[in-house]
Order: C-alpha cells, then structure tokens, then sequence
C-alpha cells in the first residue's frame, strides 16, 4: 500500500488469497532459494517477486524445481526427507483444521509422494528425482507451500482436468495461470461496468 516496490513478509502472506504458510514466507525471505536483488534487508523487490511468481505458476520448469528444492532441502544436504516434508506438512494441517477441513494422516500424504515422484530411494527426494517427474513435481511443491493449491489437488475432478488437457494440450501451467488471471480480471471489468450503469440508471451521479 506504501508504492514502493517492496515486499516484506506480511505483504507476501497476502498473496493468492493468503494462501502460503508462514513457513514458507519465512523461508522464502531467508533467501535460501534465492538470493534477493533489492539490497533492502528483509524486503523482497518487483524482479524478486516476479522470479517468485514464475517459480510458483510454472513448477515444471528447472529454474522452478530448483526454486522449490532448495525451500524445503532445510539442511541443504542435496535431499528432501521425511521429516523436512513433515515440518511444512505441520502447518498445512494446522490451517485445514481451523478452517474445518478433514486433514489427512502425513504418513498418508508420503506414501502418496513416493507414488507420484518415484524416487530412486524410497522417502528420500533429490532434484533429479524431479526432473524425471516434471509433470508431477509442481504438485509435490504445491502441497506443501500453497493451502489453495492443496485443498484444489484434493478436491480436484480427474475428468475435468483431463478434459482441459485434451482442449489445450499445449499449455503449461503458466499459460492455464495466465488464462485463468485473464478470465478473472475480465469478469471483475464485467462487474465493475454493470454496477456503473446501475448507479447511472439510478439517476446517481457519474462523476
């Protein structure tokens, strides 16, 4: 609200609806995954914030798997295990259940990892794991950063979404992003246009 392309922890917690945990805020301003260009301690500037934009509407690609990597590898040892997994998990769980959803048993949540990225060791993820997986690496990321995005993975539609494949088979998960943002906005112009010519017919005054 001050205009001057700074971020600071509390503004980045807004963002997509408050949809990161604390957690992640915390570790994104560590700089752990990367380093900041303001030069103000503790405040995230316009490139930053679009470099983290793209890493979290775009989880296939390498620069967003070692975005995302590098947050939830805590002791840096090239490996994400259980308990680095369980620490954002916490949180996630702690927030559907204030929010009144049914939470799900990590060990549940694991097994499910294992299944979808397949690692060469079972419960231990390294980067390349990732890359072989592309297509399901952003999903891994999402649950444990994004409530929104985890509450839309388990309440997802399979036909729906293998619909949308089949109509637009080309698009990454930037393009679906920018699509829906679009669709968003031009609805909200829609709104907007309606409520003028409302006020107008009501004989309110225009200026």
């Amino acid at each position: 609200t001050d205009h001057d392309f700074l971020l600071d922890k509390d503004d980045l917690l807004k963002y997509d609806g408050h949809a990161l945990s604390r957690r992640t805020v915390d570790r994104i301003f560590s700089e752990t995954p990367t380093k900041f260009t303001s030069a103000v301690p503790g405040k995230m500037g316009y490139e930053d914030f679009i470099r983290f934009l793209l890493c979290d509407q775009d989880r296939q690609t390498d620069r967003s798997m070692e975005y995302w990597f590098h947050m939830f590898d805590l002791d840096g040892d090239g490996c994400i295990r259980d308990h680095e997994m369980k620490y954002f998990y916490e949180e996630q769980a702690q927030r559907m259940e204030c929010l009144s959803y049914d939470t799900i048993p990590f060990a549940d949540i694991l097994c499910q990892m294992n299944d979808m990225i397949s690692p060469t060791a079972e419960g231990r993820f390294k980067l390349a794991d990732f890359k072989k997986r592309r297509k399901f690496a952003g999903t891994f990321f999402a649950l444990f950063s994004s409530l929104n995005k985890f509450l839309a993975f388990e309440h997802r539609d399979p036909f729906s979404a293998k619909q949308e494949q089949l109509e637009n088979p080309s698009y990454s998960d930037w393009d679906r992003w920018c699509a829906d943002e679009y669709l968003r906005l031009a609805m909200e112009e829609g709104e907007d246009d309606d409520g003028g010519r409302v006020m107008s017919d009501g004989g309110e005054d225009e200026r």
